[in-house]
Formats: C-alpha cells, sequence, structure tokens
C-alpha cells in the first residue's frame, strides 16, 4: 500500500465527526493532533523516503520478485546444510531459513491469490484481438480482403509472433 505524499490528517473532530481539515506531507496526523511527537516524525520520515526510494525505481514484474525470494531461500537452505556439515549450525541458523520460506511461501500465495499470470494472459489476448481487428480494417480500407490479404496478414502475424519483421518495408511491394 502506497501513501501519498500529502493527504490529510485523518483525526475526527469529537464534537462533530468531522475530519481534520489540515494537510501533512507525508501522511499521519498533523501536529495539532499528536504529528510533532518524535515517534511520528520518523515514521513520517520513512514513509517519505519509501515514496521517493519508489518514484525512483524501476517496477519489477511479480514473477521476478517470487523467483529473488525463492533463491534467497534456496541460498539461506544451502548455507545452512553447510553449517550442519561442519556441526556449526545454531538455532538462529534454522530461524533464519524459517523466515526466508516463509516469506517466500507468502509471496507465491500473493501472486496465485492476484492471479497476475491469468491477467497477463488476458491482456495479451484483448491485444491481440485488437490487432486483428486493426490488420482486418486495413485490408478493408485497401480492398485486400480477398485470399491474398488473409495470407499476407497470416505471414505479418507470424513474423510478429516470432519477433521478426522485416527491415524495410516498400509502398505498394506485397510479396507473394
Amino acid at each position: 500500500m502506497t501513501t501519498p505524499l500529502s493527504s490529510r490528517c485523518p483525526a475526527r473532530s469529537k464534537r462533530s465527526g468531522e475530519q481534520c481539515k489540515r494537510f501533512v506531507v507525508g501522511g499521519g496526523v498533523c501536529p495539532m493532533h499528536g504529528g510533532s511527537a518524535p515517534q511520528v516524525r520518523a515514521k513520517r520520515e520513512v514513509r517519505i523516503a519509501l515514496q521517493e526510494q519508489l518514484a525512483s525505481s524501476e517496477r519489477r514484474s511479480s514473477a521476478d520478485i517470487l523467483v529473488d525470494a525463492q533463491h534467497a531461500a534456496d541460498v539461506v537452505a544451502r548455507d545452512l546444510q553447510t553449517s550442519i556439515e561442519r556441526g556449526t549450525a545454531t538455532p538462529g541458523d534454522v530461524e533464519q531459513l524459517m523466515a526466508a520460506w516463509q516469506r517466500a511461501a507468502s509471496l507465491a500465495k500473493v501472486t496465485a491469490d492476484a492471479r497476475v499470470d491469468e491477467r497477463r494472459v488476458g491482456i495479451a489476448e484483448q491485444q491481440g484481438d485488437l490487432m486483428a481487428a486493426g490488420v482486418q480494417w486495413l485490408l478493408d480500407e485497401l480492398g485486400r480482403n480477398d485470399a491474398a490479404g488473409r495470407a499476407l496478414a497470416g505471414r505479418m502475424f507470424s513474423a510478429l509472433g516470432q519477433g521478426v519483421l522485416p527491415s524495410r518495408v516498400v509502398p505498394g511491394e506485397v510479396s507473394a
């Protein structure tokens, strides 16, 4: 959940029940409602720093994040195995492994619950349908809605699917 860098104080009046009208940079409560307290200021600074970091960094896919979490858990597991073989394993090592696996499992569950892959497939299908409709419209406009036009469209979609398109297109030239 992201907190806007400037939002209204969430405190409410006891008499009227209305929300405080003051805005607070970094979220949280205004100085009148406890925003001057050191712990509130510290938390606000952390929120602001996190927002700035999120705004300046590249967003990663949930699949990449999940793979990284699983990799981290695997690294911790291998380190624990080495510690056990040497006889230097501690209960803290086991706790660290359990925490890493719980993080990975939690991320996997969130990803599965969000049905990210299904959404990606749905978006790709919508884009494909839109592209097919655009090609059909173009063929109709060019008067090429015949077998040769459909073959041309088929070759184009095949080339797009393979990630290969001609380096140049000469207007009026249609290869058979």
